[in-house]
């Protein structure tokens, strides 16, 4: 926590606005999204206490290169997605209820990911979601994943909301890990959000502090930084 403690003052600062009143026009759910997402950057960080949740450390990138920013993407992550590509893999944006067999087979696919997996979380059924389709690009749920041969094999959701896109969950099939499907899922969802939500600027995943060092290397390689993150609904 001290080398934290003293990347702190140093983090550079984005202003990111989550546009809620533009969600008056959409399905009321989206709305309830936004302002549940607002309220938990309101709350303590679940591990930092003295910080809030969803301020210090996120970590993010810019959508397109800004002024005074340089590119943050690891030469080596473009070289796993292409891996994946040359081994048949391909990126889509997916219907969630669709695919209930191969999303539980990715989430029993290990007991191990960045720590022991919740016995609970390997037994229990996934079960379909009542999501409403968005009526606009500026707030959204989508869904992605990665598929190979016709199945699934790993996937991803994502929080649109005004300025930013924030990978909400996302996983990866164990056996087929090793190919860069998750460079190829990361990558793939950028370009997505680039070229159809124009309103987004800025891409995140999570936060920096608190995850532990292999993760935090794997989100470098895919070019996030943390920040110091100021919220704005409006």
């Amino acid at each position: 926590m001290g080398r934290d403690l003293g990347m702190l003052f140093s983090l550079p600062s984005v202003t990111l606005h989550l546009k809620a009143s533009l969600a008056k026009d959409n399905d009321p759910y989206f709305l309830k999204l936004v302002n549940d997402f607002f309220s938990e950057t309101r709350r303590r960080h679940p591990r930092y206490l003295f910080f809030r949740n969803f301020r210090w450390g996120v970590a993010l990138q810019p959508m397109e290169i800004q002024l005074g920013m340089q590119p943050t993407l690891e030469s080596s992550a473009v070289r796993n997605q292409k891996k994946a590509l040359r081994s048949g893999y391909q990126f889509e944006k997916i219907e969630y209820n669709k695919w209930l067999d191969d999303i539980q087979k990715i989430r029993r696919s290990t007991q191990i990911r960045q720590g022991p997996v919740d016995p609970i979380l390997l037994r229990q059924p996934v079960h379909p979601i009542a999501d409403p389709p968005s009526l606009n690009n500026i707030h959204d749920y989508p869904f992605f994943g990665i598929f190979h041969e016709g199945t699934l094999v790993a996937y991803a959701s994502c929080l649109v909301a005004g300025e930013v896109a924030l990978i909400a969950h996302i996983l990866g099939h164990a056996d087929h890990q090793d190919q860069g499907i998750m460079p190829l899922l990361i990558l793939g969802m950028k370009d997505h959000f680039l070229n159809r939500y124009p309103h987004v600027r800025w891409y995140g995943y999570g936060m920096w502090f608190g995850a532990s060092e292999s993760l935090r290397r794997f989100k470098k390689k895919m070019g996030f930084r943390p920040y110091k993150a100021n919220w704005i609904l409006e």
